[in-house]
């Protein structure tokens, strides 16, 4: 006797985790960049094909480095200046994430203990 051949999926069916993975990324990426909680400090994520050079001028440009992420082009930028965030989009940040939760970004030797 042999086992019963499992029954190959629909097309719905094969579709729906990568779907619903995909949406609870987009979900998770709106959240985060949404409305930064600390006006003067947040992380800036710039496009992967940049070089981390220019990720970085581009985010000195805005206010002052604080940190690396664990990508070269996630960058923490403090600044007394109001409007951190709109200096930061214009200089080409694709999307900023609160700087609280922007340690789960940094590899340990740089988090901030405060």
């Amino acid at each position: 006797m042999t086992a019963p051949s499992p029954r190959p999926l629909d097309a719905r069916a094969a579709w729906a985790l990568p779907v619903a993975v995909l949406a609870l990324s987009t979900v998770s990426v709106g959240a985060l960049a949404a409305a930064p909680g600390r006006p003067d400090a947040m992380a800036a994520v710039y496009p992967p094909w940049w070089s981390p050079a220019r990720a970085a001028a581009s985010a000195a440009t805005a206010g002052d480095l604080q940190a690396v992420g664990g990508s070269a082009t996630i960058l923490v930028v403090r600044s007394d200046r109001p409007g951190l965030g709109g200096r930061l989009r214009e200089s080409g940040a694709l999307f900023l994430i609160d700087s609280r939760l922007a340690s789960f970004c940094l590899t340990p030797a740089e988090k901030d203990p405060a």
